[in-house]
């Protein structure tokens, strides 16, 4: 079976989302999601698409629980495929795509019946179950079988499990131990049985003390149900005397209703709504008297604002007067400053041109136009002459600079020495940089050895306990690590158990003390006399009595007895005084039998703690025994390196810092190998460059053994070699440039005189039109031209000038003109006689007069308008508010409105009298105890109210004085009865032992099913994992070796059983060398990576025997390196042309490792 489809229609943040794992193979499905976009939510989706949602689920936040839905496609391997829905229900809650029920078991049948844990178990793993798995081989110390079956059950703590069956079995039964809970029970058990066994035969006296106590347990009942009725009935009076004055005060508070008569009950809002409506008249009809006052003012006002109406509909044209008035004064202002300018411009046009040309007037300067056109051409000349100028100077100044420069090459050629060929020496002198600074690599090195040495040995002279050279620490065999945890946890074990030991010990000697103070304290209160005692003075009296009898009735002579019996009395007075004396502890023993039990019992409490405490000083001495073995056991594994230890724990440091010590002194070591291996190199670079340098004629001697010196001045001869071979070949280069830059600087002169005589010809064309009689320079001709065109230009601006003038005169006369014919249109004669601008400034200001006047009279007919409004609108809500004064008139039956005070004070009064009753009854009916109110009344007629302290009195008496000491009384005549029972009956006894033994034997019966399951479930388990050892081992190492392999990088060639030194079969990794490694020597990567091999391999194994499932992985390539994660997913990738294997991941980079891998393998990449 494999997923084709999942549908996250509406799931925690995902609403109709659907991702699709349709392909033709089973494949690897990548489904990637940053965090916080979805990924651990799909995973939740698709285990609740297979198995049901939780009755409790997190993903409700967005989707109400009712709203939940997920749905998906399976396909089975047949081809089969089943399309459906879940929703969150606890029946009926599959459905199909029609969205009708489903029958739960044909989903099952492609799940293969598998509830969710299996399932999980055996198709899901994630990093815990990873880490876990990995820790559980190490913790099971690689064992073959524990490690597959741990696999092909998909359990990542079978260890844990084992080991749990073991302690709890163990928690329950040990052959020899003491504090297990059956070993407990059945010392109990014992000492119970002992009980049963030595217990008495009841005496003669049972029948008599047991008559005793059914007579006073008889009286007990009697006196307390007579007991129990003096009290109710004492109740029952003194609820009357507390209820009596509430009845008269009810029925006072009824006669007062009465007098009241029939009184209309107002609600409790009257009062306030009768202050609204007359607070609400009062200020209406204020708020209507100042809106008609405001009206009359704003009509008045309205009447003394006057408006010229003609005025108004030519304000637009008044406006527009109003702005052309600023043109119209410029105008005035401008007209003679334009022309004064005007003339200005022609004066000065006339004085340029006659500079130029005085024969020719202001009129005819026009003529000179067609050469401004030429202008262009004539810069262009002027600048191409500057050129040709500059150009044929530069090229006489190079010719001659080049000849200099080439008569200096061939003079500094000819003087140079002839160049040496450093083919060898530059070769070695290649190899010598190649291997760097030698010189001051060996001394950094000889220097770093000396320093180390040093530094480490001190630190080995810290550490102590070693007392050997540092060359010798790196083949020191020491124990190992986990060798050294093993003993400190034992030693721990112990510690913890001594001081376990030592609380308990303290705990029990505290409670000895106290027992013993007990003990003390009754002995302090008197001696207490004992069953010994009363069978000694029973003896006495018995014996005396025998000897009166011999002496009275048989008539024997015991005079020596009777001295024997007491030498100073006679025998009767004696037997008279042993008779008291036997009866007063027979009195005593009854009377103070509680004393006497807690005597008896503290005894026996003292010397089981006294027993207990012997126990622990020989569990304390077994434990002294132990350390001492142990610590034996521990100083023998330092023997062979003539090490005293310290503690495991300081021991484990210590072997910490020898370990880095091992590192640093082996580190050393190879150093002056290095320093060896460079001084020798260094040789030979010497004496090869000094060979090259005597085969180049350079016989400098060199004392030492430096490389430095030698390689220096080989470099400076090769730098000089060099330097004359560069330079004759740099002259050789600038010669032949010299002699090209001659050849170009004789060419440039000759096109430049060439160039120069083109140029006048074009020059005296383009001056042509000028009309000059002398030759013009090309730098006067500029000059010409700039006041040509100047005058020209101020021509031209006298006569823009002139344009000016004209049009505002004719704006002028269009402003005078527009004036006169507005006054006559507002017939406003007063304004007729004023120069044009100031009508216009009187009309301005009339126009905006009568606009003031006219917003003033509309914002006041607006005003005017709200106001009648307002007024209307106040005497309807007057009038509204008249209306429910009537209505509040009629509801309390007052026909004036000065009749109202009255009826809201009897109403109050009647409310109030109202709610006095109510809280009468209701504290009536609390004290009756649920006795109804009519019954009560009835009791308190028929009782005297004076007799009620007196009656209340004396049964409080009878009960205090009389019926409670008597109870008292036989409560310890029972308890006295009972513990003479209690003495004389040892089947009581016998038959209490025996009861409690029943129950501890069907405690050990229930611990002993317990005990056998767990042992039977342990060896069960055991043998199961033997038999999957023996059925699987070999196909699925075969295909975990190569997982193993790829996993690892091939840092391992497979896997292999080996047996260890219990006989055990355990895993190990082969080494490309056959060199085996146990798990215990791996890293807790490579473990991790062990487990995935394992599970991969059953996996792939059980393809064969059974339908494929889905296998889910949840991001367990975290603590992967990039190079072994893409091996495990090529790993997958395997798995998945074969089953589909879907990855959830939030790493980017696995991402982008499948996709690399998707043109090879069947992997498929989902993006949230």
């Amino acid at each position: 079976m494999r997923l084709k489809r999942l549908d996250l229609e509406a799931f925690g943040p995902f609403t109709g989302r659907t991702l699709v794992f349709d392909s033709g193979a089973p494949g690897l499905h990548v489904v990637f999601g940053p965090n916080e976009a979805g990924k651990s939510t799909s995973l939740r989706a698709l285990k609740a698409l297979l198995y049901g949602f939780p009755e409790r689920t997190a993903d409700n936040f967005q989707h109400a629980n009712e709203q939940l839905l997920v749905g998906g496609c399976l396909q089975g391997s047949d081809g089969r495929e089943l399309t459906f829905f879940r929703r969150k229900k606890r029946k009926a809650d599959l459905l199909d795509p029609d969205g009708n029920p489903l029958e739960p078991g044909v989903l099952a049948a492609l799940l293969q019946g598998m509830d969710p844990a299996l399932f999980e178990s055996l198709y899901g793993i994630d990093h815990r179950t990873l880490v876990e798995g990995g820790e559980d081989i190490l913790a099971q110390r690689g064992k073959a079988g524990q490690a597959l079956f741990a696999a092909g059950a998909g359990i990542s703590s079978l260890k844990r499990v084992l080991d749990s069956l073991d302690a709890e079995a163990d928690a329950l039964f040990k052959a020899r131990g003491s504090r297990q809970q059956i070993n407990l029970a059945i010392t109990d058990y014992k000492e119970l049985k002992k009980i049963v066994r030595e217990a008495s035969i009841p005496s003669a006296r049972w029948k008599e003390h047991n008559k005793r106590l059914q007579e006073a347990e008889d009286e007990l009942a009697r006196l307390e149900e007579k007991n129990r009725k003096t009290r109710a009935e004492a109740q029952r009076l003194e609820r009357l005397n507390r209820a009596i004055p509430l009845l008269g005060d009810l029925e006072n508070l009824r006669h007062k209703m009465q007098e009241l008569g029939k009184v209309v009950v107002l609600p409790q809002e009257f009062q306030q709504q009768l202050r609204e409506v007359e607070q609400g008249i009062r200020e209406t009809g204020v708020q209507i008297a100042k809106d008609r006052a405001r009206l009359e003012r704003l009509t008045a006002r309205q009447d003394e604002l006057l408006l010229n109406r003609k005025l108004l509909e030519h304000g637009e044209a008044i406006e527009d007067l109003h702005q052309r008035l600023g043109a119209y004064r410029a105008g005035q202002r401008d007209r003679g400053r334009l022309d004064g300018m005007r003339i200005a411009l022609r004066r000065e046009s006339g004085a340029r041109i006659e500079e130029i040309r005085p024969d020719l007037k202001l009129e005819d300067a026009d003529s000179l136009r067609p050469v401004l056109g030429r202008r262009r051409t004539i810069h262009a000349l002027v600048s191409r002459f500057e050129v040709l100028t500059q150009q044929a100077e530069q090229a006489r100044k190079e010719k001659d600079e080049a000849q200099q420069d080439l008569d200096q090459i061939e003079k500094t050629l000819a003087e140079l020495p002839p160049v040496r060929e450093s083919g060898d020496l530059k070769k070695s002198v290649l190899l010598a940089r190649r291997a760097g600074d030698i010189d001051a690599q060996t001394e950094e090195l000889s220097r770093e050895i000396t320093a180390g040495k040093k530094e480490w040995w001190a630190k080995l002279k810290r550490l102590g306990l070693w007392a050997g050279e540092l060359e010798q620490l790196p083949e020191l065999t020491l124990p190992l690590p986990e060798t050294v945890r093993r003993y400190e946890a034992e030693y721990d074990a112990l510690a913890t158990e001594k001081r376990q030991l030592k609380r308990d010990r303290g705990k029990t000697e505290a409670e000895l003390h106290a027992a013993l103070v007990e003990s003390k304290e009754e002995a302090w209160a008197g001696e207490l006399p004992s069953e010994q005692d009363l069978e000694a003075a029973r003896r006495k009296r018995l014996q005396g009595w025998l000897i009166l009898r011999r002496r009275w009735i048989d008539g024997e002579d015991v005079g020596q007895e009777a001295v024997a019996y007491d030498p100073e009395r006679p025998v009767h007075e004696a037997f008279e005084q042993h008779v008291a004396r036997a009866d007063h502890i027979a009195d005593r023993l009854r009377r103070e039998a509680g004393r006497i039990a807690r005597a008896a019992a503290l005894q026996a409490r003292v010397e089981g703690l006294e027993e207990t405490i012997g126990d622990m000083a020989r569990q304390e001495r077994e434990l002294e025994e132990q350390e001492a073995r142990l610590g034996l056991a521990w100083r023998k594994e330092w023997e062979s390196v003539h090490i005293d230890p310290l503690s495991p724990r300081e021991m484990l440091a210590w072997l910490a810092d020898i370990d880095t010590l091992r590192f640093r002194v082996t580190d050393i070591l190879n150093r002056e190998s290095e320093v060896a291996e460079k001084k020798v190199k260094r040789q030979q670079y010497r004496l090869s460059l000094m060979r090259e340098l005597e085969v180049m004629g350079e016989k400098t001697a060199f004392p030492g053994r430096e490389l430095a010196p030698v390689l220096v001045f080989a470099e400076s001869v090769l730098e000089e070699i060099d330097r004359c071979r560069v330079e004759a070949d740099r002259l050789r280069d600038r010669q032949s440039q010299v002699r090209h830059a001659l050849e170009r600087a004789a060419k440039m002169e000759t096109d430049t005189t060439a160039a120069l005589a083109d140029w006048k010809k074009n020059w005296a064309t383009s001056l042509a039109g000028l009309g000059l009689k002398e030759q013009v320079l090309p730098s006067e001709a500029v000059d010409l031209l700039e006041i040509i065109d100047d005058c020209l230009n101020r021509i031209k601006q006298a006569d823009e000038l002139q344009s000016r003038i004209n049009g505002i005169d004719r704006d002028m006369a269009g402003f005078c003109e527009d004036v006169a014919v507005l006054l006559g249109k507002t017939a406003l004669p007063e304004l007729t006689g004023l120069p044009p601008d100031q009508a216009v400034l009187q009309l301005s200001s009339l126009l905006d007069t009568n606009r003031r006047h006219n917003s003033l009279r509309q914002k006041n007919s607006e005003e005017v308008e709200a106001l009648t409004l307002e007024i209307e609108k106040g005497e309807k809500i007057l009038y509204s508010l008249h209306k429910r004064l009537a209505g509040l008139l009629a509801a309390a039956g007052c026909g004036r409105i000065e009749n109202l005070p009255e009826a809201i004070r009897r109403s109050g009064e009647y409310q109030g009298l109202q709610e006095k009753i109510s809280a009468a009854e209701s504290s009536l009916a609390q004290m009756s105890d649920g006795l109804p109110l009519k019954e009560l009344k009835r009791q308190a007629q028929d009782t005297n109210v004076d007799e009620l302290p007196a009656m209340i009195a004396a049964l409080h008496r009878l009960t205090s004085e009389e019926l409670e000491p008597r109870i008292t009384e036989i409560y310890k005549l029972i308890g006295e009865e009972r513990g003479e029972l209690r003495r004389t009956d040892g089947n009581a006894r016998a038959a209490e032992a025996a009861e409690k033994m029943e129950g501890i034997a069907a405690r050990i019966r229930r611990l002993a099913d317990q005990y056998t399951r767990l042992r039977l479930a342990a060896m069960l388990l055991k043998n199961e994992i033997e038999r999957y050892r023996e059925e699987h081992q070999d196909p699925v190492l075969r295909i975990a070796s190569g997982y193993f392999a790829k996993l690892t990088l091939h840092s391992f060639a497979g896997l292999r059983t080996d047996i260890d030194d219990a006989g055990n079969p355990v895993l190990v990794g082969v080494r490309a060398d056959k060199s085996r490694l146990g798990v215990a020597a791996m890293s807790a990567g490579t473990r991790d990576q062990l487990y995935l091999a394992l599970r991969l391999a059953t996996l792939e194994w059980r393809l064969a025997n059974s339908e494929p499932l889905p296998f889910i992985v949840d991001d367990i390539l975290i603590n992967f390196d990039d190079a072994r994660a893409r091996a495990t997913l090529e790993a997958l990738a395997d798995l998945g042309e074969k089953n589909q294997v879907i990855l959830f991941t939030h790493h980017r980079r696995i991402v982008d490792d499948a996709h690399e891998l998707m043109t090879e393998r069947p992997v498929f990449v989902h993006e949230l």
